[in-house]
């Protein structure tokens, strides 16, 4: 006899979170603790103001870490970009960016976010974000 589909219960790990859109993800956010550091990033945003554009860095502070991007994706990016500093973030859920947002970092280097992966489910997102062309002025 051949069970219908509706009647199927779907298989879930043991470790995924009650009421998570993603049943099939396991929820990591406890072990990325272990491995995340607290950090700090600066967002930049245009601010007009007296018919003036000026920017502005409100600093978040969140718990994650920063690597470089691993050979096997770098050389998936366009041959012009391969030569600028990639770098990917892998953060908690607290730390909520979009795609094109500019970041700065504590040593003022000025980043440009190229990619956002949600696993919030599983309780974390990961950023890869590249060198931007202008340089940060310490605002």
């Amino acid at each position: 006899m051949i069970t219908p589909a509706k009647d199927i219960t779907p298989i879930v790990p043991a470790n995924a979170r009650k009421g998570s859109p993603s049943p099939i993800l396991p929820y990591v956010g406890e072990a990325m603790r272990g491995w995340f550091a607290p950090m700090k990033l600066g967002v930049v945003r245009s601010v007009l103001e007296d018919y003036e554009t000026r920017e502005e860095v409100t600093w978040k502070k969140f718990r994650g870490v920063v690597v470089p991007l691993n050979p096997q994706k770098l050389v998936t990016k366009p041959e012009g970009q391969r030569a600028w500093i990639w770098k990917m973030v892998h953060c908690d859920v607290t730390l909520e960016l979009n795609l094109n947002d500019i970041v700065v970092d504590v040593d003022n280097q000025r980043y440009r976010v190229m990619a956002k992966s949600d696993y919030s489910s599983a309780g974390y997102y990961r950023y890869e974000i590249a060198q931007d062309y202008k340089e940060y002025n310490g605002l």
